[in-house]
């Protein structure tokens, strides 16, 4: 539990599972994965394939990673601990479709779709500080202790296109991706503390960041 990141409880579910159904003599369906709800683990993979032809593949798995809600611990201070009293966890996944062709004397070619994503609230170490005099003053009491989380939405598409065509001994190769990644984040970090029913300072702070990268190699090979 400590290592994976697990909730307390009691989980479970099928650690792993896979069905082949032979359609036709030239057409296969496959199935495969896992399920451990009801902690959020699970993941799905489908595939279709037909000879000489092509197939379809697609799949989804999402995970679930928990964090600790507590801060710090000053056993000098009156309330020498703090815990914000909610459940911290990330949801982490990906969804994804391929779809080749694969006709004879044609070139191979892959276009594929994946969206990776995380989401959900996160602690940090940016804890806040818990005294009865300022932290701001020379030899104050005041201790880094006030625990911090922050929410992540995070996301990238990424779009893909493999061709590979072999003729004359020749073997030509294409590969292109492109990534439309989005980050917002936003946290809330007390800045003071006095033992009151609410911290006395606060700060608030959002970020967003996007950006576009993409790649291209073209390669040429042929056996000696």
């Amino acid at each position: 539990r400590e290592l994976e990141g697990v909730h307390e409880g009691i989980g479970g579910g099928a650690e792993q599972f896979s069905m082949t159904d032979p359609i036709t003599p030239d057409e296969k369906l496959t199935l495969e994965g896992h399920a451990l709800v009801p902690e959020n683990d699970f993941k799905l993979t489908v595939a279709l394939e037909k000879n000489n032809v092509g197939f379809v593949r697609g799949g989804f798995e999402d995970w679930r990673k928990y964090f600790d809600d507590n801060g710090g611990f000053a056993p000098s201070l009156p309330t020498n601990s703090f815990r914000l009293g909610r459940d911290l966890h990330l949801d982490i996944g990906r969804a994804w479709f391929d779809l080749g062709l694969m006709l004879p004397d044609w070139p191979q070619v892959v276009l594929g779709y994946e969206y990776q994503f995380r989401e959900g609230d996160e602690s940090t170490l940016e804890w806040g500080p818990v005294g009865t005099q300022s932290p701001s003053i020379p030899g104050t009491d005041a201790k880094n202790i006030f625990p911090a989380s922050k929410h992540i939405d995070e996301n990238t598409h990424i779009l893909k296109l493999d061709l590979n065509y072999d003729a004359a001994g020749w073997r030509l190769e294409e590969r292109a991706r492109v990534e439309f990644y989005t980050l917002e984040t936003t946290r809330r970090n007390v800045l003071a503390d006095s033992f009151g029913s609410t911290p006395n300072t606060v700060a608030s702070i959002a970020e967003r960041q996007n950006q576009i990268q993409g790649a291209n190699t073209f390669s040429i090979s042929k056996p000696v």
